[in-house]
């Protein structure tokens, strides 16, 4: 590998192989995250004087790879785990595609994709393939593993490790659905090596549309439509999360955006996830009243969870890291209900989603709102909290509040225009430390 990486540190790449080496094969319980591991490569391989944009790419995939074996383990701490994790590069990664970036520069391209990964995209035109008895939907099919049926049953109940029609009835919809403005829907009767002629898909046979027609040949599709731009080629659709990483470095942005790396797993990985999930499921539980210090309790035992830490055997007597989270989340939320309790008498909108086109940018997100009503059920006044599970340095003029502030008011300005409600108020609420802090919203 180093003769790849010319200007790479080689005692500092051939320490961490051997650091790595070392904490596989130790005996005790250890965190050992694979991301980590290349984060390190990437130093000792000086991997930000790297010229090679395919290299880069390829990183970043190995990178989304290495995220995948983290989904399963919480780390690779043995011989056992680490020998999985091969044989997962060797045959199941291989099946992973490089993606390709040019979507950026929104140039005009045919994508061809399995439908499972263009849920949640949409595109001009839309052909969907293959419409023809067995072939979609296919054959039903069963599991026909070594495990015994009983283990199994359960997964084969919701429709895992096989194929049933109503599954696939879903996958259609979800084809024929991200078309915006024409769709395709063939088959082919011949195919090479059948006798018989095949039969249309059961999914199109009752299909029917005031503009749906029929064609034994396709004809040019510049004589059916009119071209449109599908956005303005100065728009890039993105969210707060990428606007904060562009501005903090462009370059981040750049191998986490379009090159797909993956942050590092920190000690307390998920810590703020658990804390919103907790705060976030007390507002939805008890929307008239305020939470009792028992009733708060219940939640974080029900919803507290750190995957990537391991729980103590003796919690009791030798509370480890997971056990003072977890504390530390219970009297996180009990000084926010004490404090902040009216929260609790209003109406609450969680994960608002939103579009905004600001100037070149269309910045995608979802808004916490607080809205009062009054007695006739009419929403007088609407407020923009952005909860972090951060705290608040006391010197605040140390503190660079851009990041922050910015996002507060581009949440209020899409409450005004998209979902209207005017929010004249804007707040960051740091749990850590409890501390709600009024942001200026106006124009």
């Amino acid at each position: 590998m180093i003769p790849n990486f010319p200007t790479a540190k080689k005692e500092q790449y051939f320490r961490v192989l051997q650091e790595w080496f070392q904490n596989i094969y130790a005996v005790g319980r250890r965190k050992v995250y694979p991301q980590n591991f290349l984060h390190q490569l990437a130093d000792a391989l000086m991997l930000r004087d790297l010229k090679d944009e395919t290299a880069l790419r390829d990183l970043g995939l190995f990178s989304d790879i290495i995220k995948d074996v983290e989904q399963t383990y919480i780390s690779i701490d043995d011989r056992w785990r680490y020998r999985e994790m091969i044989n997962f590069f060797r045959n199941i990664a291989q099946g992973y595609e490089l993606e390709n970036p040019d979507y950026i520069a929104k140039t005009d391209a045919v994508s061809v994709s399995t439908i499972h990964k263009v849920k949640g995209l949409e595109f001009p035109v839309v052909f969907v393939v293959d419409m023809v008895s067995q072939r979609f939907p296919g054959k039903k099919s069963e599991y026909k593993g070594l495990i015994p049926e009983p283990l199994m049953r359960a997964a084969k109940n919701r429709g895992a490790y096989g194929s049933r029609q109503e599954d696939e009835a879903r996958l259609f919809y979800t084809a024929v659905t991200r078309a915006e403005r024409v769709l395709y829907l063939s088959g082919s009767e011949r195919h090479p090596g059948l006798k018989n002629a095949k039969k249309r898909s059961a999914f199109i046979i009752n299909l029917t549309h005031s503009q749906m027609t029929e064609e034994q040949s396709l004809t040019s599709l510049s004589e059916k439509i009119e071209p449109q731009p599908r956005f303005d080629d100065n728009e890039l659709p993105t969210d707060f999360s990428s606007v904060k990483s562009y501005l903090t470095c462009p370059f981040m942005y750049k191998l986490q955006s379009i090159y797909g790396y993956n942050a590092t797993v920190p000690e307390l990985f998920g810590f703020g996830q658990t804390t919103h999930t907790i705060l976030e499921r007390l507002h939805q539980r008890y929307r008239d009243r305020v939470p009792t210090a028992d009733e708060i309790t219940q939640m974080v035992e029900s919803t507290f969870m750190l995957k990537h830490v391991f729980p103590s055997n003796d919690p009791k007597n030798h509370p480890g890291s997971y056990e003072r989270a977890k504390t530390l989340v219970d009297k996180i939320m009990k000084l926010y209900v004490r404090d902040h309790g009216r929260d609790f008498c209003r109406l609450r909108q969680d994960e608002v989603r939103f579009e905004l086109s600001v100037e070149d940018a269309l910045i995608t997100g979802a808004i916490d709102l607080i809205l009062k009503e009054d007695e006739r059920q009419q929403i007088q006044s609407a407020e923009v909290i952005d909860f972090k599970s951060m705290e608040i340095p006391n010197d605040i003029t140390e503190y660079d509040w851009r990041e922050m502030s910015v996002q507060v008011q581009l949440y209020s300005k899409a409450a005004r225009e998209v979902i209207g409600q005017n929010a004249k108020t804007g707040f960051v609420h740091t749990l850590k430390n409890n501390k709600r802090v009024e942001v200026p919203v106006d124009e």
